[in-house]
């Protein structure tokens, strides 16, 4: 019975990072599409935070630092207003 419900919570939690990807590659899709013809640096910009996103969600899921990974990808002074944000 304990197996049977960590198998469940796995495949849970499998199916959320199945929708959180999708939602994202259709974001991504959305922004090459229709953002980047009218505005290539707004398009950039959001593209970079969504690649980041995975990334921070899952330092905070593991309650692990992530900074690192947001200042390689993030210029400096939009990683500083990331880490100032709060959680």
């Amino acid at each position: 019975l304990r197996t049977n419900r960590a198998l469940d919570r796995l495949l849970e939690a499998r199916s959320m990072w199945g929708v959180t990807v999708r939602a994202a590659t259709t974001l991504a899709g959305l922004l090459g599409t229709y953002i980047r013809p009218l505005d290539e640096n707004q398009a950039l910009l959001m593209g970079r935070y969504l690649s980041v996103y995975g990334w921070i969600l899952k330092g905070h899921l593991r309650d692990e630092d992530d900074k690192g990974v947001v200042r390689t990808v993030l210029p400096p002074e939009e990683a500083a207003w990331l880490e100032r944000a709060p959680a």
